[in-house]
C-alpha cells in the first residue's frame, strides 16, 4: 500500500472511531445517604417520592450511629430514572405524635444519586 492510500485511510478510520457514542463507566460504589434522627426511637421511618407518591421503605436502618436512618440510596434510580432531579419527603413517626416530615432532593446521573439538599440531622419535636 502506498503512502497516498495510507494518508487517506488513517484519517477516515480516526473519524469513524471518534464519532462513536461515548461510553459510561460506573464505579462499583453503592451510595447511601442517612439522616441522624434525634429524640426517642421512631416507630416507623420511610421516604416518600413527591412525584409519584410512592412510599419507599427499607432504605436501610440502623447505620452508625444507631440513630442513623436511610433516606436514599442508589436504589432510588429505579424509581427516579437517569439524569433527573426529584424531591422526596423523609417521614419519622412516633407513637402518639404527629409525623415529622423533612424534605430532601436527590439528583441522578447514569450511575449514582447525589444529595442536592436535605439535612444530615433531623430534629423532631
Amino acid at each position: 500500500m502506498d503512502a497516498r492510500k495510507l494518508a487517506v485511510l488513517i484519517p477516515a478510520a480516526g473519524a469513524v472511531f471518534l464519532s462513536c457514542e461515548p461510553q459510561v463507566y460506573c464505579t462499583q460504589e453503592f451510595r447511601m445517604f442517612e439522616a441522624v434522627v434525634l429524640g426517642p426511637v421512631p416507630t416507623e421511618v420511610y421516604t416518600v417520592d413527591q412525584t409519584t407518591g410512592d412510599t419507599l421503605r427499607d432504605q436501610h436502618i440502623g447505620g452508625y450511629p444507631s440513630a442513623a436512618y436511610g433516606v436514599g440510596s442508589d436504589g432510588l434510580i429505579q424509581y427516579q430514572g437517569y439524569n433527573s432531579t426529584r424531591s422526596y419527603l423523609f417521614v419519622v413517626e412516633r407513637t402518639g405524635q404527629t409525623p415529622c416530615v423533612t424534605p430532601f432532593v436527590f439528583q441522578s446521573d447514569e450511575c449514582h444519586i447525589s444529595k442536592v439538599s436535605g439535612p444530615d440531622t433531623v430534629v423532631c419535636p
